[in-house]
Parts: C-alpha cells; structure tokens; sequence
C-alpha cells in the first residue's frame, strides 16, 4: 500500500476510468479488496467510483458512527492486490469442497501438496 506524498500523487492523478480498489474485510479478516473504475473526479479532487460511493480528496470513505464506521481507503491495484483476491476466491472455492467425494489419486495429490506448503 502506498501512502503519503507518493499516495497524494497518485490521487491526483486519477481519472474517469482509472481502476482503484479498496481493502473491505475488517477486524483481523483476510485481506479482501473491491476493485472498481473511477465514475468522476470533481474539481476539489472527491472521487466518485462507478458502485457511487464518494472518496475525499484524501482517497478517504467514511460512513456510520461508532461500532458501526466504516472505513475505506483507495489505492492502486497492485499484484499484491490481486493476489489478495485470488486467494480469498481460492480459499472460498476450496472450503466448498466434498473432499470425500475424491477418488484416492486425487486425495493422495491433494495431501501432498498440503505436506509440500
């Protein structure tokens, strides 16, 4: 993640159709991020993403009050955010898995690539 003067110049040079992303899991959850393209710009540099919600000139979201804030912070999307990503959908996609539907082979390949990590 990038921050200060570096992030600063960043922000302002987004446009209409940049893609940005920001991280969504909160409270010690892994890392998970929205990606979306930049709707508008305004003149004082608030920038409007294409799912409407509005960022301030600081790459700042804010909304709710207490228990119930929450908070997002643009930045560019990296590999390391993909990355993120992939693993989350990964992750989501293996915790479905019947794995006593597997025939031996497939278990024994899954194992081992367990035991290989």
């Amino acid at each position: 993640m990038i921050r200060g003067e570096e992030h600063e110049k960043w922000l302002k040079g987004l446009k209409e159709g940049d893609e940005v992303a920001y991280n969504t899991v909160r409270y010690g959850g892994d890392k998970s991020y929205a990606i979306h393209k930049v709707k508008r710009v305004t003149p004082t540099g608030k920038i409007r993403l294409d799912n409407d919600l509005l960022f301030d000139n600081r790459g700042d979201h804010r909304s709710g009050e207490g228990w119930f804030t929450t908070r997002y912070y643009l930045q560019p999307v990296t590999q390391e955010v993909k990355d993120a990503n992939r693993r989350r959908n990964l992750l989501y996609e293996i915790s479905g898995t019947d794995f006593r539907k597997l025939p031996l082979d497939k278990l024994e390949i899954v194992m081992k690539a367990i035991k290989e990590s």
